[in-house]
């Protein structure tokens, strides 16, 4: 299935029909040729959601969202709340040809001040059988604040490519003011606590000391 749309259409009944899904968006006047060379394997794809794909009407929900907004009330037969965030897709979703390998992540310190950065690395390997693009992405968590944090922030991304078989180390660095947030006085702050680092599958833990 391809699809040429300017705004998500809902196809959960359709998806399971698809053997793969092209998403064109409006593509211009070059975009058939494009989608041929993706289509017949000319061209290895890499691209990567810029936006949460919803599942439902009226499911839109941004992937920095907070967790109460995954709650569903359920009244029968108990009274309670039950937690699921599941779009179609979800933000920075991608698929390619070949596929790809990470380490674990890596940190140059579990505890960080104010005026320290935070070194990280990944190493990343193409595990398939054709060379290719990937974005890798790096998230945050903050874990508790002192109001109710987003599950999660893009804080860095690095676009490689590799060839069959090749491992690439990718690193970033983060600085306090990536952990920051806007408190209910409208400050921008950032607070002493448990950090989480998400690249891919992976996680690692850090501690951000005042």
């Amino acid at each position: 299935m391809v699809l040429l749309e300017g705004r998500p259409r809902i196809i959960r009944e359709i998806e399971p029909l698809c053997k793969a899904i092209l998403l064109g968006y409006w593509p211009g006047p070059q975009g058939a040729q494009a989608m041929h060379n993706v289509v017949f394997g000319k061209f290895n794809p890499g691209g990567k959601l810029p936006y949460t794909y919803p599942r439902y009407n009226g499911s839109l929900i941004t992937y920095d969202h907070k967790l109460l907004d995954e709650a569903i009330e359920i009244v029968d037969p108990v009274y309670e709340y039950k937690y699921e965030f599941k779009p179609q897709y979800q933000f920075g979703h991608g698929l390619s040809y070949t596929t790809f390998a990470y380490d674990s992540i890596m940190i140059s310190q579990d505890t960080i001040s104010v005026s320290d950065s935070l070194k990280v690395s990944v190493k990343v390997t193409n595990s398939g059988k054709l060379a290719g693009h990937e974005v890798v992405e790096l998230y945050t968590q903050d874990l508790v604040a002192s109001i109710t944090p987003p599950v999660k922030r893009l804080r860095r991304f690095n676009k490689i490519f590799l060839q069959p078989g090749e491992s690439k180390t990718v690193s970033f660095t983060l600085y306090v003011k990536d952990l920051s947030f806007v408190n209910d006085k409208y400050e921008t702050v950032s607070e002493e606590g448990d950090f989480e680092i998400i690249i891919a599958r992976k996680k690692r833990r850090f501690y951000l000391k005042y």
